[in-house]
């Protein structure tokens, strides 16, 4: 029987909090293991409890949502984080994703692309939403291209091919699979593509793939 995911909550309102947690615990596979109202509630749960997911309000008093998920990349960086905004603010989302949350939803989307994207974060991939997805593209146009095209160079076509199925999210053994490689091969592209991009995460990643136009969002 599959693992249940242990999930956590951080959100100050008290009713919107409650409706959550009933809801999450009515779906097969998640278990709520605390619900708290702010940052500073969340890292003393943690002391007791140990979770996979954490949804994050973002505006939160005390600890807000940013500042807890740079305590949580640093002290728990094996928790996935689920960001909960009342708006889509483009740049909040990006700096979002840069500080290391796994999906940046809104807080009138459906329930079930909550559920959703709690079940494919927990797999260490990341989840955006249509508008969400819409929002992070507009701020990349917008933004200055801070990525030579010297660096885009640098890269050969395995590389790039790698990066596009990075991208899809596929990971090492599947992507191993797919062009017939070994793990460790993979790996050490990995290791070549990261240098050459300067890029430690796979949400730099994607940025510097949408930016170059290796990988687009459909």
């Amino acid at each position: 029987m599959p693992k249940e995911i242990r999930v956590g909550i951080a959100e100050d309102h008290l009713i919107v909090r409650q409706g959550i947690v009933k809801l999450l615990n009515d779906e097969s596979g998640i278990k709520v293991i605390f619900d708290v109202a702010n940052g500073i509630e969340v890292m003393n749960a943690l002391k007791k409890s140990k979770i996979d997911v954490l949804i994050i309000d973002l505006s939160m008093p005390i600890v807000d949502g940013k500042t807890l998920l740079k305590n949580l990349e640093v002290r728990h960086p094996d928790i996935k984080s689920i960001v909960l905004s009342a708006t889509i603010d483009q740049l909040e989302i990006v700096e979002c994703l840069q500080l290391g949350a796994k999906a940046c939803l809104p807080k009138h989307v459906d329930f079930d692309i909550i559920v959703d994207a709690i079940f494919q974060v927990n797999e260490g991939l990341h989840y955006l939403d249509k508008n969400v997805s819409e929002a992070v593209i507009t701020t990349l146009r917008t933004k200055p291209n801070s990525v030579r095209r010297s660096e885009l160079s640098l890269l050969n076509e395995k590389e790039i091919e790698v990066i596009r199925l990075v991208c899809n999210g596929l990971k090492n053994q599947e992507i191993a699979e797919h062009l017939c490689l070994s793990s460790r091969t993979i790996e050490g592209i990995r290791l070549q593509i990261s240098k050459k991009t300067k890029t430690n995460k796979v949400v730099d990643l994607i940025y510097f793939a949408l930016k170059n136009r290796i990988h687009t969002i459909q």
